[in-house]
């Protein structure tokens, strides 16, 4: 059972989808979140199929939309990296609400681990936090994001002044505000430490530079291809298993 809705709690409507714990015994709640940009539109089904398993394994899961973002309300144009660590503190919060459980899991995929790094201080306890992929310094994220539209510009020749003109203000498709870019450029891993209490694991799919010591980390061999452009859609099977099995644990 999937439980789409609203989450209205004093910010922007954030669209959150909640599949309960579909066992009797629920082994707490898990909060899955998403990448950027176009990273976002290629993991989102397999996000959802995460999320069904983890239920089916007893765990009450949520998947949600920054505000600005897919359904969730606000606006796009003036999105702050603050404002997607304040969405991820009220859907945490919810997360208990609903679940009726302290213990709160964590995954989070690529750029989500600068939401996650940044949101620490306001999560309270958590359980496992589990990152597929992690992106560790902002800068070099928004480097390969620019990189990768500007070198599709270059190749697409028939393209008018106007066009380009219009491209350069975002990031395949999504919009890139000036201060989400800002932000971007100065986000690096988090000091994790303040989550000790937590269990901390990268699953890694390609080398990752820079990550926190604090991470263990599970090497899965599978080709996510997370270029810039990229738009096919990802169910890296083993990865997933690899995930869940991390929550579990």
């Amino acid at each position: 059972m999937i439980e789409p809705f609203l989450l209205s709690d004093g910010g922007p409507d954030l669209c959150v989808t909640y599949h309960p714990a579909s066992t009797s015994i629920s082994g707490g709640a898990v909060v899955l979140c998403a990448p950027f940009f176009l990273e976002f539109q290629r993991v989102q089904l397999c996000l959802r199929e995460l999320a069904i398993s983890l239920a089916a394994s007893g765990q009450h899961c949520f998947r949600f939309d920054y505000r600005g973002c897919g359904d969730s309300s606000g606006d796009e144009s003036s999105a702050t990296l603050r404002d997607w660590v304040d969405d991820l503190a009220r859907v945490v919060n919810e997360a208990r609400d609903l679940s009726g459980s302290e213990q709160v899991h964590l995954i989070g995929v690529r750029a989500a681990s600068l939401v996650i790094g940044s949101a620490l201080d306001q999560l309270g306890a958590l359980g496992n936090v589990v990152l597929w992929d992690p992106v560790c310094d902002g800068q070099a994220h928004l480097d390969a994001l620019v990189g990768g539209r500007d070198a599709m510009l270059a190749r697409n020749r028939w393209l008018t002044s106007t066009d380009r003109s219009r491209a350069a203000e975002d990031a395949f498709g999504y919009l890139l505000p000036g201060k989400l870019a800002d932000d971007l450029a100065s986000a690096k891993a988090a000091d994790w430490s303040v989550a000790t209490s937590a269990s901390l694991t990268a699953v890694l799919t390609e080398p990752a530079d820079s990550l926190p010591v604090a991470f263990a980390q599970q090497t899965v061999k599978f080709d996510c291809d997370w270029l810039p452009g990229e738009e096919s859609l990802l169910m890296p099977q083993p990865v997933l298993e690899a995930l869940r099995e991390c929550v579990l644990a």
